[in-house]
């Protein structure tokens, strides 16, 4: 039997790639050795008794690595075909988190993959951040249902990104009735942690968007978001509504914290459109799941919207309704149950 790969690894690189992943720190920069002694941990063959994990190292190389190194070494990966599903998977996951021209290069080449998991995953990397160009690379469907769910999401979000009209999703239906008895609290206010709303600190990129400085905390329940507003749509520390009936927008994305508050991720997109006097508001999760949707409308003082829990969504029923304008962003009626908008049928996830 061959050397096992995990000997090679400095005690430092070990506890990134250690088991207990709730504990990980990541790489802030990598040797050319250590990146190395990852790629070979990566690709080298099962030792029995082994207590690194391979998903991680794809995610060392990443964190670790400039940029162009990242995505020479992520590539390698995504064409590995020999090695496991999840590692081609997180490969195709970082790239996108990259929001490069490069990166989304490599990822183009990938769209039609044999694994449905891995297209899942290279439709979503394209959504972050691929621009009209990427229209082309990506195919009109998917024969897996949660692949076609994202690839119709990705599609959307080049549309949204760019102000383009064209491919948005198919028009969600608001859940019939109000929310039940009131067991989840609603409610919208500044942010409360020191740092909690610095940008800087959410991995994975921001969907290829400036964020403006006007952020508020979300709460639904027993769930906290950041909110994070498209700098295009803010003046003067207040949304600027008229420019949501110009064009298609990804208006804003709410962003969990994890790693015990340490680093946030973007698990929701707000997707903002105008048909006709009114402007679609559509709350969209990572993997391409309308989840809350609504309209809002302009009155005297800005902008009056109203969000709902999508009819199926399998989410917290809630009725959100508030103003938005120069004074910034404020609730006026908020309702939500514990119970749920339908059925989540389960399916194979995407890493987060």
């Amino acid at each position: 039997m061959g050397t096992d790969p995990q000997s090679r690894l400095s005690p430092a690189l070990l506890a990134v790639v250690a088991s207990d992943r709730r504990t990980r720190p990541r790489p802030s920069r990598l040797s050319a050795d250590d990146r190395a002694a990852l790629l070979d941990l990566v690709f080298a063959e099962r030792h029995p008794g082994s207590t690194v994990r391979r998903d991680l190292a794809v995610r060392a190389l990443a964190a670790g690595s400039e940029p162009r190194v990242a995505v020479d070494a992520l590539a390698q990966i995504l064409r590995a075909r020999g090695i496991g599903t999840t590692e081609r998977v997180i490969a195709a996951d970082e790239l996108g988190r990259l929001e490069s021209e490069e990166a989304a290069a490599v990822l183009s080449r990938f769209t039609a993959d044999d694994d449905p998991r891995v297209r899942q995953a290279v439709f979503a990397g394209l959504g972050r951040s691929g621009r009209t160009d990427a229209l082309a690379a990506l195919p009109e469907s998917d024969p897996d249902a949660a692949a076609r769910r994202q690839l119709l999401f990705a599609r959307a979000l080049v549309a949204h990104r760019e102000g383009t009209d064209g491919a948005f999703l198919p028009e969600a239906r608001a859940a019939r009735g109000e929310p039940g008895a009131q067991g989840a609290a609603v409610a919208l206010r500044p942010p409360s942690g020191k740092g909690a709303s610095d940008p800087g600190r959410v991995t994975g990129g921001t969907y290829a968007i400036d964020v403006a400085e006007l952020r508020y905390e979300l709460q639904c329940g027993g769930n906290t978001w950041t909110t994070l507003f498209n700098g295009d749509l803010v003046r003067a520390g207040g949304i600027d509504h008229q420019r949501l009936f110009e064009r298609p927008w990804i208006a804003a994305l709410l962003a969990r914290w994890i790693l015990e508050g340490r680093e946030a991720i973007v698990q929701h997109v707000v997707l903002a459109r105008p048909v006709d006097a009114s402007v679609r508001l559509d709350v969209v999760r990572s993997d391409g799941t309308v989840t809350y949707t609504g309209t809002a409308e302009r009155d005297a003082s800005g902008l009056r919207f109203v969000v709902r829990a999508a009819d199926g969504a399998a989410v917290p029923s809630v009725h959100v309704e508030g103003r938005a304008g120069a004074d910034g962003v404020a609730f006026t009626r908020a309702v939500a149950s514990s119970s749920r908008s339908g059925t989540r049928t389960p399916e194979p996830a995407l890493p987060a």
